[in-house]
């Protein structure tokens, strides 16, 4: 500002000559107007980032909804599984009867326990693991959601304060000026 003002061509009479003074004036307001469009295009940008944080936020309650609902399925089959052990167990004289049918039926259904049991521990290790893996994509973009928002407003306050101190130097000025 300081090399500006030595611009300013003087008078013989009356100071400094007025038309040096109004484009000084014209390329401050143009500056202003610049910083003010900045501002503008980072506030579009800060409500862009809420919209994608609330589409991420959406698109993790959806894969918490599926989760809930593969959870709800291994609990149903592990219910299932129990009701067959409760019916084998109420069967039991029919079992007597057909001793032979029973080993039979008991191989196949060690088998079974040991195959839904393998299916119960895969499903809960994917469960667990997609549950973790959820968690640590909230908290990715959780976290990537903060950082945007505070570099943006580092930046936002930073060209409000660059404004802020044009506006007091060309003020500081005018005053001079007048």
């Amino acid at each position: 500002m300081a090399d500006e003002r030595g611009s300013f061509r003087r008078r013989l009479f009356g100071g400094f000559d007025r038309v040096d003074v109004i484009n000084y004036i014209e390329d401050i307001a143009i500056e202003r107007n610049k910083h003010q469009e900045t501002a503008a295009k980072l506030q579009e940008e800060v409500s862009e980032l809420r919209d994608q944080a609330e589409s991420l936020t959406k698109q993790l309650d959806d894969k918490n909804a599926q989760l809930a609902e593969k959870s709800d399925e291994l609990s149903t089959a592990h219910n299932e599984l129990n009701e067959v052990w409760n019916e084998l167990r109420d069967s039991s004289d029919e079992l007597e009867a057909l001793k032979a049918q029973l080993e039979q039926t008991k191989k196949e259904l060690a088998s079974k326990t040991a195959q839904y049991d393998n299916d119960i521990a895969a499903a809960q290790k994917a469960l667990n693991e997609a549950k973790a893996q959820a968690e640590l994509q909230r908290l990715e973009a959780k976290r990537s959601a903060s950082q945007i928002i505070s570099t943006l407003r580092d930046k936002y306050e930073g060209s409000m304060s660059s404004m802020n101190t044009a506006f007091a130097d060309a003020e500081a000025e005018l005053e001079k000026l007048l």
